[in-house]
């Protein structure tokens, strides 16, 4: 089933389990097609649709062209978990609960019980981690639910919503100052302008000249598509070729992984030249060839509460889905420092909300490469979250990476994916509203609605979690999934430790997941409720809060620290302080606060 195909489906009983095969790129028949591959009304190709454009076209040529070395066979043969490990994982309480035509729950089931079922293997406890439903629903509405001093924290700022335009709705988000301040600005508005002003200023436009505006200024935004215009635009027809594979995954070969090396599944990569997981050239001589691997990280019988203990990763992403998934891993006792740019810094609460377990520096890029450099040598795990092209320019792309620290498990999150957006800035909502989620869930009146939960945020962050444990197993197990690109038998690195590699995710390839797993006969199952529960302002969650307090003599902070459960209990790091400790690769860092040119989200 194409992901742009309104196939409607009842929901299996399975805890998830299909989901996660599907999002797994396990599912039967072709998962490479394409839109315009069949007869499909708005389809690029098929007959009597109008409007497609040259760009759009051309990008579905390249799509099927690229399609033919993206086939793989139902089943796993690679390195993501089978249906064997994600049977062993237990999954207890509803099926459904939020509701709605698209099949949220088993987004975020799915991706939890991959994420599990790959843990579990790496640390060789086979169904040591479940889920149950009241936790994965409150580790997906965590902000929703998040509380500080015992009070709700805002959510969208007040210039972040729909908005009519002269011909539909435009989509924006604000809520970083300096994506306000580009917002007003691209719409000749002063810094002091308010919702009624740029209400009326975008009621002008149509909502392809306003996302233009805003977008070339550095805005974020995205007009309101419906499925069938967002299958026949250019980034459409190229998000949809990860349908049925939104998570790739590289081995790492002698030269970093490359854009045709082999995934998961053995398939020939699909990115696009400059592309997220992509080579790009690095800045500085090599003189000295591959550098030595280093021995790979391994679990410790003695640490059961905390199966990830001395895994070390360098979470350099930022919002929700990147610091998801360093979240889980802490939550499993893995050691997270967070890097954050001195300038543009993160919003307090969105923080808050995805901080508990990590510790959490200010450093800039640029200014302090070879400190970094030095904790990625000693480092496991570094998870990357910025626009492809950003972090780059500062020789810390994830290619790069990869190539430098062969050793390393490398996550790069973008919000498109590669193809002609890839370099556009995105969120979660704006995701929605460019792919066709936000009609779909629109509401009597025709207002363009939203998901329940910023679901693909975080089913992308589990994904991530799922793709970096299985390149993490992939390095003890000589036998795991296919060779590494450009390797030969006998190599250097077949006797000695085996490299890492990189895992790629988008929000916007999340997106076509879901639309793969179809809509639904029963949009509002009879009886169906948020099993975490909706508390009032100040009141305690009905699941199991993680307690932390940031600051010393601040306010506790109330936030859920994993959707995932160990052993019959929620998954939690044995301790919350972020307080520097005294291992070697962080020692002396989360101090500093260097201030010079840096990255933005």
């Amino acid at each position: 089933m194409s992901a742009l195909e309104r196939t409607e489906v009842r929901v299996p009983d399975d805890g998830g389990l299909a989901a996660a095969l599907a999002l797994a790129g396990t599912r039967g028949g072709d998962p490479a097609r394409t839109p315009g591959g069949g007869e499909r009304e708005g389809a690029p190709g098929a007959a009597g649709a109008g409007g497609v454009d040259v760009a759009s076209a051309e990008a579905h040529r390249r799509a099927q062209g690229r399609a033919e070395g993206c086939r793989h066979p139902d089943g796993v043969s690679g390195l993501l978990p089978g249906r064997e490990a994600l049977a062993d994982v237990k999954v207890s309480g509803p099926r459904r609960w939020w509701g709605g035509p698209l099949d949220v729950e088993g987004l975020a089931l799915g991706s939890s019980r991959l994420a599990a079922a790959a843990l579990a293997r790496l640390i060789g406890r086979p169904g040591a981690l479940s889920l149950r439903s009241e936790r994965v629903a409150a580790a997906f509405d965590s902000f929703r639910l998040l509380r500080v001093g015992g009070e709700p924290v805002q959510g969208f700022a007040p210039l972040s919503r729909f908005w009519p335009c002269a011909d539909g709705w435009l989509r924006t988000h604000a809520n970083y100052p300096h994506h306000r301040a580009r917002l007003l600005a691209a719409l000749g508005l002063g810094e002091g302008a308010g919702p009624g002003a740029l209400g009326a200023a975008l009621a002008r436009l149509t909502a392809a000249e306003a996302e233009h505006r805003i977008v070339e200024r550095g805005g974020v935004a995205a007009a309101v598509r419906s499925r069938t215009d967002w299958a026949a635009s250019a980034a459409g027809v190229e998000a949809s070729l990860f349908a049925h594979a939104p998570l790739r995954l590289e081995r790492s070969g002698p030269d970093g992984p490359g854009a045709a090396g082999r995934g998961s599944e053995g398939q020939t990569g699909a990115g696009r030249a400059g592309g997220p997981g992509e080579p790009a050239p690095w800045p500085e001589p090599r003189t000295d060839g591959v550098p030595p691997l280093r021995e790979p990280w391994r679990p410790e019988p003695r640490h059961a509460r905390a199966p990830l203990s001395g895994l070390r990763v360098l979470d350099l992403s930022r919002v929700i889905a990147g610091p998801t998934a360093s979240r889980t891993l802490a939550a499993l006792g893995a050691d997270v420092l967070r890097l954050d740019p001195p300038v543009l810094p993160e919003l307090r609460d969105q923080y808050l909300d995805t901080g508990t377990g990590k510790r959490r520096a200010s450093v800039d890029l640029g200014a302090e490469a070879a400190r970094i450099h030095a904790l990625l040598a000693d480092a496991h795990v570094v998870i990357t979250g910025y626009r492809p092209g950003s972090l780059e320019a500062l020789g810390f792309g994830p290619a790069q990476l990869a190539r430098r620290h062969p050793h390393l498990a490398v996550a790069s999150l973008s919000a498109w994916g590669p193809g002609p957006w890839a370099e556009r800035r995105g969120f979660d909502s704006i995701v929605q509203a460019a792919s066709g989620i936000s009609l779909e869930y629109r509401d009597g009146h025709g207002h363009p609605g939203a998901l329940p939960v910023q679901a693909l945020d975080h089913a992308t962050g589990q994904l991530l979690v799922a793709g970096l444990a299985s390149l993490l197993w992939a390095r003890l197990d000589p036998a795991a999934g296919s060779p590494a690109p450009g390797s030969a038998p006998g190599d250097a690195t077949a006797s000695g430790p085996h490299p890492g590699g990189l895992v790629t995710a988008s929000l916007a390839h999340t997106a076509e997941a879901l639309w793969a797993l179809g809509t639904h006969r029963d949009p509002a199952p009879a009886g169906h409720a948020d099993p975490a529960g909706a508390p009032p302002a100040g009141a305690a969650r009905v699941v199991e809060p993680v307690s932390w307090r940031p600051e010393p003599g601040g306010p506790e902070v109330l936030a859920a620290p994993s959707a995932l459960d160990l052993d019959g209990a929620p998954a939690a790091p044995a301790a919350w302080s972020l307080a520097p400790t005294d291992l070697a690769w962080n020692e002396g860092l989360a101090a500093d606060t260097v201030s010079a040119p840096t990255v933005e989200p």
